[in-house]
């Protein structure tokens, strides 16, 4: 599986995709994590407001990012408690991993 930075592909980049027998993922939830003009209650806020059965949240890993981990914490219980389960890309998408 495949997410190109900022959702951007091109032809030749699906053509390599194909050839390597990945599967483009994107996204339908951006939790604007990445926005250094974002709260981490902006962050929440837009992340529950967008999300439904199926989505996939566009978050980030950076250590410099922690505002990402500290809406985690805040996120994960509040999306359990809303019933949401949380599955791997693979399962989601009804794809075969590659082990």
């Amino acid at each position: 599986m495949f997410r190109p930075p900022y959702g951007v592909v091109t032809k030749s980049g699906l053509l390599v995709l194909g050839r390597l027998n990945m599967v483009l993922v994107g996204w339908n939830v951006d939790s604007r994590d990445w926005s250094k003009h974002e709260s981490l209650n902006t962050v929440v806020s837009i992340t529950k407001s967008q999300i439904k059965s199926g989505s996939i949240i566009l978050m980030h890993t950076q250590p410099e990012k922690m505002r990402s981990y500290e809406a985690l914490k805040i996120l994960i219980p509040y999306l359990k408690e809303e019933g949401y389960t949380f599955v791997r890309l693979d399962e989601l998408l009804n794809i075969k991993a590659y082990q």
